[in-house]
């Protein structure tokens, strides 16, 4: 299955965000998307999970599908424990015997088990969002749609999110739409890369990533490679 993106024009106030914006994704990858502020790539999230429509141009693939979010911020209900939190968006979909085995392996997964019983307002930043990103995978969806969730993080919270994030995707490996500034995000975690051009919006390059996952890191000459072309040739990245 393919997820495209085909000439989409999406306008605000007589202000084109997106311009003739063409691209396509295969299920199963990580997309990430790069882009100047501002140039609409929150914009293109939300046309994904049709809180918005084009004004021109199709999305194809999403129809039907299930979407699962992840944000800047966490969003934890702070009146719910960390196990309470992803119970809360699992119940009556399955039964309680599993619903316990998905929050158990998942908050494994991301070193939270033992904080299962703990609130948000006892937890670090990270350790939150580490929740958050538990929670994103407790959801049966088809697709995960993350805005900027490694944003404002210091260099070991972000890497350690990474970690947790790919050792989740790895069980099920949905597609992903992955939001972000970070270049060295978006590479390690990217399969394509698809960079956006400041307004009104088109596809400046879409790079694919062939380096697999497990062999993507900053020593990695293929990795940097890439970095190198992405420094290189976008100017609102310097």
């Amino acid at each position: 299955m393919t997820f495209s993106v085909n000439e989409i024009t999406k306008q605000y106030g007589g202000l084109t965000v997106l311009d003739n914006l063409s691209f396509s994704v295969e299920d199963g990858r990580v997309a990430s998307i790069l882009g100047p502020s501002g140039c609409g790539k929150t914009t293109l999230l939300n046309l994904f999970s049709n809180l918005v429509e084009p004004d021109s141009g199709t999305i194809e693939g999403f129809d039907g599908k299930g979407i699962s979010f992840l944000f800047q911020e966490p969003r934890l209900l702070e009146w719910k424990t960390v196990a309470e939190n992803i119970d809360f968006i699992l119940k009556d979909k399955m039964s309680q015997q599993e619903r316990e085995r998905i929050i158990k392996s998942n908050l494994e997964t991301v070193g939270l088990w033992d904080y299962r019983d703990y609130y948000p307002k006892q937890l670090s930043g990270g350790m939150k969002q580490r929740v958050a990103i538990a929670r994103a995978f407790s959801f049966s969806s088809d697709i995960l749609l993350m805005d900027e969730p490694f944003k404002s993080l210091d260099l070991e919270i972000k890497a350690s999110l990474i970690t947790s994030f790919i050792d989740l995707w790895k069980r099920d490996r949905r597609t992903v739409f992955f939001v972000t500034h970070d270049i060295q995000a978006a590479i390690i975690l990217g399969d394509d890369i698809i960079v956006l051009s400041d307004k009104p919006t088109s596809v400046s390059k879409h790079i694919t990533n062939s380096t697999p996952t497990h062999e993507r890191n900053l020593r990695n000459p293929a990795i940097l490679e890439i970095e190198k072309e992405l420094y290189t040739h976008f100017s609102f990245f310097r």
